[in-house]
């Protein structure tokens, strides 16, 4: 919300309702992954570092 907040207030006048919703999804998205992904990716990391028993 930090980056999407001062663009939703100040294009408040420019965007429509729709548009404003899409750019919160957006930077919602973006927070989301930016969230989960590195520890998706550490998770897999340690899966591949581990011996396949035999």
């Amino acid at each position: 919300m930090v980056r999407g907040a001062p663009a939703v207030l100040l294009n408040r006048g420019v965007l429509s309702s729709g548009q404003r919703a899409a750019l919160a999804g957006l930077v919602g998205a973006a927070m989301l992954s930016t969230l989960c992904f590195p520890f998706v990716g550490m998770a897999l990391l340690d899966r591949a570092a581990d011996p396949v028993p035999a």
